[in-house]
């Protein structure tokens, strides 16, 4: 029985881990979804200031606005992209440590089943050799 309770601690401090690393990992996906959205203000601030620099600036400037802003657009939509990289995979990993935080339940039941059907045949043999 000792070590079926061993094997139960075990499996929690396991799970309590997961779920740390699960929390962990949906605050990572809150964070991203955040820089995202500025990502897009930016390049919306951006256009904005360029747009202004436009109805007012000559030719060759607008030239070089209109150059910068294709730049900026490219920089955010990198940024947007590499952000939901980062947050599919930190959806990834709080699935896959939920998926084995059950399974690891399912040892420590299985370990508790094993413990009393040990106990359980040690009681009939005692109880045989009495007999």
């Amino acid at each position: 029985m000792k070590m079926s309770a061993q094997g139960n601690d075990a499996a929690g401090d396991c799970t309590k881990a997961m779920n740390a690393i699960k929390d962990s990992s949906e605050k990572v996906n809150r964070i991203t979804l955040v820089i995202a959205d500025m990502a897009r203000q930016t390049n919306l601030l951006s256009l904005n200031a360029a747009i202004e620099e436009a109805t007012q600036g000559s030719t060759d400037r607008i030239r070089g606005i209109s150059l910068a802003m294709e730049e900026q657009l490219k920089a955010s939509q990198e940024m947007v992209a590499a952000v939901g990289t980062t947050a599919n995979i930190t959806d990834q990993n709080a699935s896959a440590t939920t998926q084995l935080a059950a399974t690891i339940h399912e040892v420590a039941q299985t370990i508790e089943a094993l413990a009393r059907i040990a106990n359980e045949l040690k009681f009939q043999t005692a109880r045989f050799k009495l007999a």
